[in-house]
């Protein structure tokens, strides 16, 4: 891993080298920075010019000999000079179309263009008196338009640049370049035809050869100064090679200037030719540099081509070893094959894969002679076909290895046709041999799975079935593929059976399906029976599928059925077991209101044998005589709906309501027993879904279980009935008494079957009651009371919206049954 990240590195400070090489900030001089060598030099170069312009003025005046061929030499050089330097100059600007560098490329343009009638038109160099028709000032406006228009690009070239960012030329680069010397020529050539054929008319800046004219003066200064401004530009512009090298240039304009203006002597004097030499060096001072750095440029370029080439061999050649290892990594080779030449390329893993020699001339003939005899006119058929319509294909097939073992290929390939009409293959053949054995392997799992196992798609298509769905629903296999698994569902259930396999496929995870709910299928003969089905997620290539396994429970339900059959017969015989213990105690109950009720009908009678019947008094003995009977009548009632047997229905039940029923039917037990009964019951407590027998059969236990345990003891006997609200929206039932608590050590075993403490008990009252609680989905247990006895405790969820408690309402309901226990309970005490 080191080697491989020291490659990564040095090759991207490569690719960094490479970049900045062909940036044009770092190929076009106008933005390639100086260096501070190269700053000191320049500097000196332009002092040393400004100073043998500045020393030339107090000799300038000196005759030398005369030359004719002195201006016809330095003119052609420069105009050669400034001619190359606009080439150079327009090269930079296709690289960075920038309009200041195109108007400084045309600066020198116009230097080199209005040279020609310069020396076309000097007295001496062809003629005399000068081509042209040339007059005696022709010569000397046409110089001194030279300086300034120089210096005017210059200035212009300086402020352009200098904004934030150069303008940019829109448009084509070739155009611009055309137009622009299309009209510096159109003004070399008017300002020569003015300058020769309009001389006259112009201003006379020499009063005779050698001696300027007050206009003269005039003019010299003004172009003294646009040079000096475009210096003082210059320098304040960035210190790049073009801006530097050019203010070197300025300074020789400068100082040829300051030689020759200060002492005008005219041709042939020591200023004449010092400030000749000086135009030259200002001419050859950018060609020089620009020259440089161009062939700098290209040795650049060429070390950059080098390492570009061999950095992409060094790509090329790591490429295709990552490739090949790739390949062999994957098990897939790649090909081609070119129809016109016959010529077949192969991959080093294509020659592993058909098990080749790798000197071995490959053929496709020689391919097809190892393809499985059972898939052979498959694949030449494909091939055929393919040819035939220019298109590509993709086929799986058996080969045949040297041992004559079969491995399983699949091969895929795309035509593309050349521009010369040739038809070229190209395409990859992958060993998926290990894929086609895991498959079966697969397969075999599936079939031998005790349960029946469905795979389908995201749309509810089923995609893959074993035998055992095929023996659950009574399809064959290729009636079910293809379909919409809501076939196999009853048609009661289809329409929802869309949206939850949309919800599955929100959150994909392995679950069971209608988690507390009964599920059906359908048999292709449309029964029904109660199946078990749990889902799973399975990942492919063509996405995300859903595994079903399902489960026929026919038979676990039918046992679970005879099981709550039996448990419901169990707790029916417990509840005749406890009420034979009631039988008593419920004789001295309802005798009671039966002989109040006889009681208040003999006075009924009383009263309507007077003379004058009491109607009043007989209406209110008789009421209370129905009440009494009423009374009677609920006591017994509620005793038959102990002893019925049947199935549980399950309702809302008020759990409050089933405490007062209990508290009323156990009133004469308690109140024999000694036992005083109180009640704390929350006001509005939720409802509860349950069977409500089972529900007071449960609490019955508890409450006799309770008073029991109190007989033996000598203290308060109590007993405490209460309701709340538990965590979770559950209701919370409690009984609690001040008996004898429970057993030591065998706190955990009161639940078990047969366990018990009394004498006469069967040891199930507990273990019903759990079973009763649990199967409304709640909880039994028990804990010791906080000062003696005992306390039992169950919950059950509660199906209404909890409201806040009501004090009022409890004091209330608790005083109702203070008042319905204190009476009996009292006497019992005393």
């Amino acid at each position: 891993m080191a080697i491989a990240g020291g490659h990564s590195e040095n090759e991207s400070s490569q690719e960094v080298a490479l970049t900045e090489a062909n940036d044009q900030n770092e190929v076009v001089l106008a933005n390639l920075p100086a260096g501070p060598t190269e700053r000191r030099v320049a500097l000196l170069v332009s002092l040393v010019l400004l100073g043998i312009g500045i020393a030339v003025v107090p000799f300038g005046r000196v005759r030398l000999p005369v030359s004719n061929a002195w201006v016809p030499l330095t003119t052609s050089l420069m105009i050669a000079a400034d001619l190359i330097t606009w080439l150079l100059l327009i090269s930079q600007f296709k690289i960075v179309p920038s309009r200041a560098l195109l108007v400084l490329a045309n600066g020198y343009l116009f230097a080199a263009t209005i040279n020609i009638p310069i020396l076309l038109t000097f007295p001496g160099a062809f003629s005399p008196a000068g081509l042209l028709n040339a007059g005696v000032h022709s010569t000397l406006w046409l110089g001194l338009s030279r300086f300034a228009g120089y210096s005017l690009a210059v200035i212009f070239y300086a402020v352009m640049e200098k904004e934030p960012r150069a303008p940019q030329l829109q448009g084509s680069s070739q155009t611009a370049v055309a137009a622009s010397a299309a009209i510096v020529i159109s003004i070399v050539l008017g300002w020569t035809w003015i300058t020769t054929s309009g001389e006259s008319h112009l201003p006379k800046i020499l009063l005779a050869p050698g001696q300027p004219s007050a206009g003269f003066k005039y003019v010299a200064a003004l172009i003294s100064l646009l040079t000096a401004a475009s210096l003082l530009l210059l320098w304040f512009q960035r210190r790049t090679v073009l801006n530097l090298w050019l203010m070197v240039a300025t300074s020789a304009w400068l100082g040829q200037q300051i030689a020759k203006f200060i002492h005008f002597s005219g041709s042939f004097t020591f200023s004449f030719y010092a400030s000749t030499a000086l135009l030259f060096i200002s001419s050859v001072v950018l060609l020089v540099v620009l020259l440089r750095e161009t062939m700098t440029l290209y040795g650049r370029l060429a070390v950059s081509l080098v390492a570009l080439r061999r950095l992409s061999a060094e790509r090329l050649l790591r490429s295709e070893a990552y490739l090949a290892e790739a390949q062999r990594l994957s098990h897939t080779g790649s090909f081609g094959r070119n129809l016109s030449s016959g010529e077949i390329y192969w991959s080093d893993e294509t020659y592993r894969i058909f098990e080749l020699d790798r000197s071995d001339v490959p053929t496709l003939e020689a391919v097809i002679a190892r393809i499985h005899p059972e898939d052979r006119d498959q694949v030449r058929e494909t091939i055929d076909r393919a040819t035939r319509e220019r298109t590509g294909f993709d086929i799986e097939y058996r080969y045949l290895r040297p041992d004559d073992s079969v491995k399983y290929l699949h091969v895929v390939a795309q035509g593309f046709e050349h521009a010369s009409g040739e038809l070229e293959f190209v395409g990859a053949v992958t060993d998926i041999t290990e894929r086609k054995q895991a498959e079966r392997k697969f397969r075999g799992l599936l079939e031998s799975a005790p349960d029946g196992v469905i795979v389908m798609s995201r749309e509810g298509r089923v995609v893959l079935v074993n035998a055992q769905v095929e023996k659950l629903f009574g399809y064959r296999r290729d009636e079910i593929l293809g379909q919409e698994v809501e076939i196999l569902v009853p048609e009661r259930f289809r329409s929802r059976h869309p949206q939850r396999r949309t919800q599955f496929f929100t959150q994909p995870r392995v679950r069971p399906m209608g988690e507390g709910l009964q599920l059906y299928g359908r048999r292709k003969d449309g029964t029904e029976f109660p199946v078990e089905i749990s889902l799973s997620p399975l990942e492919t290539e063509d996405g995300t599928l859903v595994t079903g396994t399902v489960r026929d429970v026919t038979e676990r339900t039918q046992a679970d059925e005879a099981l709550r059959q039996a448990q419901t017969d169990l707790a029916h015989a417990n509840r005749v077991s406890s009420m034979g213990e009631l039988t008593a105690f419920l004789a001295h109950e309802v005798n009671q209101p039966i002989a109040a009720a006889v009681t208040d009908a003999s006075t009924c009678l009383r009263w309507l044998a007077h003379e004058q019947p009491d109607l009043n008094e007989a209406r209110a003995a008789a009421s209370r005589s129905i009440k009494d009977a009423t009374r009677a009548a609920e006591i017994i009632k509620r005793v038959r709906l102990l002893f019925k047997k049947g199935t549980p229905e399950r309702e809302l039940v008020d759990m409050n309501e089933v405490s007062r029923e209990m508290i009323v039917l156990l009133h004469s037990m308690a109140t024999q027993c000694g036992v005083f009964v109180r009640s704390e019951l929350t006001a509005n407590l939720p409802r509860v879904m349950g069977d409500r027998v089972q529900l007071q059969q449960v609490l019955m236990n508890l409450m006799i279980n309770s008073i029991d345990a109190m007989k033996v003891v000598d203290r308060r006997r109590e007993l405490t009935l209460q309701s709340q609200r538990g965590e979770n929206g559950h209701v919370l039932i409690s009984v609690s008494d001040t008996g004898v608590g429970l057993p030591p050590q065998q706190a955990d075993k009161i639940f078990g079957a047969f366990f018990t403490t009394k004498t006469s008990g069967t040891g199930m009252g507990l273990r019903i009651s759990r079973s009763i609680v649990e199967s409304h989905g709640g909880t039994l247990w028990a804990d010791e009371n906080y000062s003696s006895g005992a306390k039992f405790c169950f919950t059950l969820p509660s199906c209404e919206p909890i409201q806040a408690p009501d004090v009022s309402e409890d004091r209330a309901a608790r005083a109702d049954d203070l008042d319905n226990t204190r009476s009996g309970t009292t006497g019992a005490q005393s």
